[in-house]
């Protein structure tokens, strides 16, 4: 899986285990952890699988507190040298 797929994948996983409404927090990041286990090489899983665990906190994270993209967005007028 490619890296664009693998986080387009991650965020679809997210989006289906926020629809199970009986699962909480802890259960929906368990339930994409095991998903994207089942989709990638084991390998490649387990190399990756703390660095995935972090993205699906970070997502979360930015998810709750919105002002944060807010503040990252940069201003058209901003130059950078």
């Amino acid at each position: 899986m490619e890296k664009e797929t693998i986080f387009d994948f991650l965020l679809l996983i997210m989006r289906d285990a926020e629809a199970i409404l009986d699962l909480d927090g802890k259960q929906k990041k368990e339930y994409a952890m095991q998903a994207l286990k089942e989709h990638l090489e084991g390998d490649i899983y387990e190399r990756y699988s703390p660095i995935l665990d972090l993205t699906i906190d970070g997502i979360i994270y930015l998810a709750k507190n919105k002002k944060i993209l807010n503040e990252l967005i940069t201003k058209s007028n901003c130059r950078c040298f």
